[in-house]
Order: structure tokens, then sequence, then C-alpha cells
């Protein structure tokens, strides 16, 4: 792409991953304005679309990982949002509305804890519902003397002592990026810690 004073800068990095298809790409832009040119605006709490309904049909095939639904939004942060919302008012439909707690993980992405950032802000948003683990970044964070898998089960196990100090009767949700990105790098987490997370935080239920 071409700057206003005619230096051409070649993007290697496409900001938050929101133009890995190029910039302008022409065929992008034709399947936009021929959906644009079927479809008007149609709020989707009163209606769907074709388009719409294919995208889920494709994105849910198979139930991958038991997913059944799909709820389209405009961007990660409302898909965070939206993701929160649904697990509280979850668990005030079946009557615990004392679970109000979230966790995540330091160095994420969305419920960032960049403290530059959030500096300006820290008087008016005041959270005392969200409570913060370590990053799964093994380049800063896993020692000399462990293995991926001892380091994988340490982080397991730091997750489950948090849930146990907060209490998992107050618990709406653990939030964690499966990779992460703009804040570590690019990191995968250590070992398989999927099965040993799940049983780990919630095999004990109550205080």
């Amino acid at each position: 792409m071409s700057l206003s004073t005619g230096q051409r800068v070649l993007d290697a990095c496409t900001g938050a991953a929101v133009a890995v298809i190029g910039h302008g790409n022409p065929d992008v832009q034709a399947a936009v304005m021929e959906q644009m040119s079927r479809l008007w605006y149609t709020h989707t709490v009163a209606f769907t679309t074709p388009i719409a309904e294919a995208l889920a049909d494709t994105l849910l095939e198979g139930n991958p990982y038991g997913l059944s639904r799909a709820f389209f939004v405009c961007s990660g942060s409302e898909a965070v949002d939206s993701a929160l919302k649904l697990a509280r008012q979850y668990y005030v439909e079946i009557d615990q509305p004392q679970r109000r707690h979230i966790v995540g993980r330091q160095r994420s992405y969305h419920g960032i804890l960049h403290v530059a950032r959030r500096a300006p802000f820290k008087d008016a948003l005041i959270l005392d519902n969200v409570s913060y683990v370590n990053p799964t970044y093994a380049y800063c964070g896993q020692r000399a003397d462990e293995t991926e898998d001892t380091y994988a089960a340490r982080l397991v196990q730091e997750l489950d002592d948090k849930f146990q100090d907060i209490c998992p009767n107050n618990v709406i949700a653990f939030i964690s990026e499966p990779v992460g990105g703009a804040m570590d790098g690019s990191s995968r987490p250590p070992g398989d810690t999927t099965g040993e997370c799940a049983g780990g935080v919630t095999s004990r239920a109550s205080c």
C-alpha cells in the first residue's frame, strides 16, 4: 500500500489479523457487494438470513467440540462480552445468582491486563469480580528444571487453586485464548491440558 507521502509500505503483520486477506482484495470486495445487493438490514433478534444460516451450517458441521449453535457479532470484544453475559444469564436462570466472578489469564488480548492502556480508566472502571492467573507463556514462565508437561501441570494447578480461593460456586467463567497473540507474541498452550484443566476445575463443586 502507499502512504500520502508516496512511500510504499509492505504490511507483514496485518494489524490485529483483520487484513490477512490483503488490502483492497477484489474478490472480497465483489463478495461484499454481492451480499449487499441481495440483503437489506435485518435485526438479528427478529430475523435471520440465508447467508448467515449457510455460514452457521458450515461452522457447526459435525458438531465440533459439541457446539451446536452459532451467534455472529462484529468483533472479538463483542464475542467475549456476549459469552460472559450468556454465562452470567445461565447461572441466573438456574438460580445461582451468587456467581459473579470471572477468571482470565494475564497478558491476554480480550480482557486485557496491559497496565499502560488500563491506567486512564482504572478509577472509572473498577472491577472487583475479575481475577487473573499466569499466561501460558513458556518463554518467560517455564522453569529450567521443568518439562513442558510439568509446566502445563503447574498452570492447571494454579488455575484450580484460583478457583478454590474464590470458591467455584462463585465463578461464572474462565476465559482463555487457545493461542496467544498480541500481548505475548505468538504462543500456544504447553502440553495437552484440555482434559486436565476441565477435570481439575470442575471436580470440586463447592467450598
